[in-house]
């Protein structure tokens, strides 16, 4: 049986913030990626792409999952978005790896999520516009964190985002996730080894 890596996706999602990661997890022959919406009904991208998502909310079980991924975009302060709540405080209970990126990060907030755990997002004050965060004192003002199951980002990080994910889900380890990060970060020309690496180690994964 696979495992499952699950890409929430609101209408007006970041393509950019999406497409590191999900590719990434796609390539390993053990796991699979998922795209979940509010209603199952297609979603856009900022950038105009139209995505036919796998599941509704509604009809998601985490059976078999083993991330959860918030990716960002213009509609997490959306009511919409309140349906998807349960199912990343399911997630959180279940120990499973949640991510969040961009506007992604003040749903965590809303929830809670945020408040014992070391995490980022696009800027403190976005946060603390939600009652439920009590976590200042755990922000750190960096591209990507990972505390444990959780990882956040600002909008600006994915490929800092993936790479956090991909260590937090146990696809590579940190040094070998770096490579990865170095490939995509720094292309064939600057990161020549890291990127040969990369592309011989997919044939075998």
């Amino acid at each position: 049986m696979k495992n499952t890596a699950l890409f929430v996706l609101t209408d007006q999602f970041a393509d950019w913030e999406f497409a590191p990661l999900a590719s990434a997890v796609n390539q390993f022959s053990n796991w699979t990626v998922q795209t979940v919406s509010v209603d199952k009904s297609p979603v856009k991208s900022i950038g105009g792409l139209s995505v036919a998502p796998d599941r509704a909310v509604g009809e998601t079980d985490l059976d078999g999952c083993a991330g959860l991924f918030l990716i960002g975009g213009k509609s997490w302060r959306a009511p919409a978005a309140d349906k998807i709540g349960p199912l990343v405080e399911t997630a959180v209970e279940k120990n499973i790896v949640v991510g969040a990126i961009c506007d992604a990060t003040t749903f965590l907030a809303r929830l809670g999520v945020l408040n014992t755990v070391a995490h980022t997002g696009n800027m403190p004050s976005d946060l603390k516009l939600f009652p439920n965060y009590t976590g200042e004192k755990h922000y750190q003002p960096l591209p990507a964190v990972r505390d444990g199951k959780i990882v956040t980002a600002n909008g600006c990080a994915p490929l800092e985002f993936a790479r956090e994910s991909i260590v937090a889900l146990g696809l590579l380890n940190e040094s070998d996730a770096g490579r990865w990060y170095n490939a995509f970060k720094f292309g064939l020309y600057e990161s020549t080894a890291d990127a040969l690496w990369w592309f011989e180690r997919i044939k075998t994964v």
